[in-house]
């Protein structure tokens, strides 16, 4: 029976998210998943209850001794195939935001579970670099300013990311990969006057557009790319256009990727797909 707790390193870390997207697949592959939420937050057991239709409880090691949460853990996952419990804040913060009681940290030792840590690695290479100091981190971008301020950035924080200027259209980065993660351009040209003008005007162009007719550019260079540059068993995960979500599952399926997962955001919206290279 699986059974973990899923934790961040900070709130708004996408613990909810990540939460939601286990609880779908799992119920997606014909198992009985039950959810549980560390402290007294209501909010999140909701999501879990009312979108997708999984039981969920509170495990409050505040208002609970540890024999009592563990008695309500036992009832709670009874004739379930898999149990997902969902930290609050980060990994070792409790009571306060300021001490480990209550935090998901004593929740998984409450309860003898293994931890998996949800990270945002979107614009945050040096900040994986820090939480994840045994990862060896590779940053691509075409823009020589933007690796310029990367590499201060890195060396003023004492971070070691290795960095490539890369037009990943026409050339790999080096090195073989657990884990690539992209936010590349998926905002079609016709789409350009339904931008606000902020980002128009300041955010690059070519980190934005693609042209109509080809709006998967990207995703097939990526995804024909990964079958070079994966180890056995590596994952992309991929930010998109929420009117290509299912387009970009079958460009997937068609390179050979397995485990393909598409979620959405919480306005309802395809925006993120994962995937596993054989």
């Amino acid at each position: 029976m699986l059974q973990l707790v899923l934790t961040a390193s900070r709130s708004g870390g996408g613990k909810t998210t990540a939460a939601c997207a286990l609880l779908a697949a799992l119920a997606a592959r014909g198992q009985r998943p039950c959810a549980f939420k560390a402290g007294p937050d209501y909010i999140d057991p909701m999501f879990h209850r009312a979108v997708l239709g999984v039981k969920s409880h509170n495990l409050d090691l505040y208002f609970s001794a540890p024999d009592t949460v563990r008695r309500l853990y036992a009832q709670g996952a009874a004739d379930c195939d898999a149990a997902v419990c969902e930290g609050a804040m980060g990994y070792y913060d409790g009571l306060g935001g300021v001490t480990d009681t209550a935090s998901a940290w004593q929740l998984a030792d409450t309860l003898d579970l293994p931890a998996l840590l949800v990270v945002r690695p979107k614009g945050a290479s040096l900040t994986l670099a820090a939480e994840l100091p045994d990862a060896r981190v590779t940053a691509v971008d075409i823009s020589d300013t933007a690796l310029r301020i990367a590499r201060r950035n890195a060396e003023r924080l004492r971070q070691t990311v290795r960095f490539e200027r890369r037009d990943i259209l026409t050339g790999p980065p080096e090195g073989e990969f657990d884990l690539i993660v992209s936010n590349p351009p998926y905002v079609t040209e016709s789409e350009k006057r339904q931008m606000s003008p902020n980002v128009l005007r300041y955010e690059p162009h070519r980190a934005l557009f693609v042209p109509d007719d080809d709006p998967l550019l990207f995703y097939r260079a990526i995804a024909g790319l990964g079958r070079r540059l994966f180890a056995p068993g590596g994952t992309v995960y991929f930010e998109i256009n929420e009117r290509f979500g299912t387009q970009t599952v079958e460009l997937l399926e068609n390179e050979g990727y397995r485990e393909i997962v598409l979620s959405k955001d919480f306005f309802g919206k395809p925006r993120t797909v994962s995937a596993r290279w054989k």
